[in-house]
């Protein structure tokens, strides 16, 4: 039996894909919150019809990046199960 995690034998694709989707997401929620926290700060952030749609999109991108990762572990372990067998 393997003793390594399915997580270690992820391919670096999936790995990309998750970090983009997470940066991505991470800067619009972080641009949101400071639109609505420090509206002088960054005045064309600062209206609540331009934070609020920032802060669900960038919430959106998050979750989608992380069911990429665990779409991505669960596929390993599968593949690893049917190896055992």
């Amino acid at each position: 039996m393997n003793s390594t995690s399915p997580v270690q034998r992820l391919p670096v694709a999936v790995l990309l894909r998750y970090g983009a989707l997470s940066t991505l997401a991470m800067a619009l929620l972080g641009a949101g919150v400071v639109g609505l926290a420090q509206p002088t700060l960054v005045p064309a952030l600062a209206t609540p019809t331009v934070a609020w749609p920032m802060i669900a999109v960038g919430a959106m991108l998050e979750s989608a990046a992380v069911a990429v990762l665990l779409n991505a572990v669960r596929m390993r372990r599968r593949a690893a199960e049917s190896e055992i067998r």
